[in-house]
């Protein structure tokens, strides 16, 4: 006789009871298929409902506890990865109409952009998380991204040591400035070799509100005659800036005044010329070169100002003794150019991060302008950095300072449009115009403090 199979008729949904929660209707099911609350057990009844459909991709071996998803809120992932993102909530899981499936491989998340911090209106969330793909999502061996800042910074300091070290080969200094690329680069930089070209760029800068102070290039030369040639050039300096009613002011490098061939003539020469400046009105700084002559500037400064009060110098925020400098310079009423440092130092000398630097270049800026408050201070911000400008006026306007007690001092052709905003905000500003020859060190220190415009330089190679 044939076989007669009963046929299963369709399965009846389990028995639901409906619970109020904050003022809404919410259907419970207990896993067993009788009612429940979400005290004993429950499931939501599109929850239990899920559970009996077939699943799709390969299911989970019996007796392995399910997985877990990184939580939705977890911490951000501090120091790690400057940008933020935010999360993808999805659990893994099963599949459905407009779910993800068991065999769902999500998209990557995208790259951390360098330099950039966490912003909830990036992507338009309430909470923003940094870029830590869930486990079991794919992505580069379910693990954190390597931050692109990192490999920014790993080359920016590479980099760096290049070019510092092609600014101190002599036969590199002898040849690369002849090529024409090598100069059609540093006209960004100088508008020229001489005299005309520097005072004729002055012009349209006095113009806007802008002050100019100018330096020959030039360092370490070898006899004194070579030191008298630059003193006397300085002096006819002095005196076209004062015919041709500019307001300008000069920064010498002592070595370019014979500090390595004779101390005492050196400062004979910075005499002379700190007297030419308050004949004509104008101001002298004192420019600083590397940490192995830190001390014996400071000493030569400390003589000068005894006599000479229109006179500053240079400070270089990296090196680790400019704090104590600064307290060793505060009763003399100084003149000081803050600068963040461009030369290559060992860490045991001078901070080797952005972040140290620039909290240092904060902490002595901020002193110094506490300290103007009590004694005649005057403080030259040497940076382009115009966000640490901003927090230092910020900062010194909270303590009762002015944005009018310092200046800003940024070098000729380099954020000439933020040069200007400044100008027109009320801040005082300098532009340091660099002229002469001798400027194949100089350049090279330049980029080096900014490997970015090595680019700019780039693009002179092209016709």
């Amino acid at each position: 006789p044939p076989l007669s199979l009963p046929l299963r008729g369709p399965r009846r949904a389990p028995r639901s009871r409906t619970l109020a929660r904050g003022g809404e209707q919410a259907s419970y099911t207990r896993a067993g298929g009788s009612p429940g609350s979400p005290a004993d057990g429950i499931l939501p009844n599109h929850e239990a409902r899920r559970r009996d459909r077939a699943q799709r991709g390969r299911r989970r071996p019996r007796g392995r506890p399910p997985r877990e998803g990184v939580p939705g809120h977890a911490p951000p992932l501090l120091g790690r990865l400057p940008q933020a993102v935010q999360r993808d909530r999805h659990r893994r899981g099963r599949g459905g109409a407009g779910r993800r499936g068991a065999g769902h491989r999500a998209r990557q998340l995208p790259r951390a952009i360098p330099d950039r911090e966490p912003d909830a209106a990036d992507h338009g969330a309430g909470r923003v998380l940094h870029a830590l793909p869930a486990r079991g999502r794919g992505g580069w061996g379910d693990g954190v991204r390597p931050p692109g800042g990192a490999l920014r910074a790993a080359v920016s300091r590479l980099l760096r040591r290049v070019l510092l070290w092609l600014a101190r080969n002599a036969w590199l200094r002898d040849r690369l400035p002849r090529l024409p690329f090598m100069q059609r680069a540093v006209r960004r930089f100088m508008p020229g070799e001489t005299i005309e070209d520097a005072l004729g760029a002055a012009f349209d800068l006095q113009v806007l509100g802008i002050g100019t102070l100018y330096t020959r290039l030039g360092e370490n030369i070898t006899e004194l005659a070579q030191a008298q040639a630059v003193a006397d050039h300085y002096v006819e300096l002095l005196d076209r800036i004062r015919a041709q009613d500019l307001d300008g002011e000069i920064s010498v490098k002592l070595t370019q005044l014979g500090m390595d061939v004779d101390e005492e003539a050196c400062f004979a020469h910075l005499q002379r010329l700190a007297t030419r400046c308050e004949e004509t009105g104008s101001y002298l700084w004192l420019d600083m070169e590397d940490s192995s002559y830190a001390e014996r500037t400071i000493a030569l400064y400390e003589r000068l100002r005894a006599t000479h009060p229109r006179t500053g110098i240079c400070l270089q925020a990296y090196l680790r003794r400019t704090a104590a400098d600064v307290e060793r310079l505060l009763p003399l009423g100084p003149a000081i150019r803050l600068v963040k440092g461009a030369y290559d130092e060992p860490a045991a000398v001078a901070f080797r991060s952005k972040k140290e630097i620039d909290a240092s270049f904060l902490g002595l800026s901020i002193t110094l302008l506490r300290e103007g408050r009590a004694r005649p201070v005057r403080l030259g911000l040497g940076t382009h950095d115009v966000e640490l400008v901003a927090q230092i006026a910020q900062q010194a306007a909270a303590a009762g300072v002015a944005k009018e007690a310092f200046e800003v001092q940024m070098l000729y052709g380099i954020r000439a449009k933020e040069q200007r905003r400044l100008a027109r905000d009320g801040y005082r500003v300098q532009t340091l115009i660099a002229y002469g020859a001798a400027w194949y060190p100089w350049y090279m220190r330049r980029l080096a403090e900014r490997p970015a415009n090595v680019l700019f330089a780039l693009r002179q190679l092209l016709p």
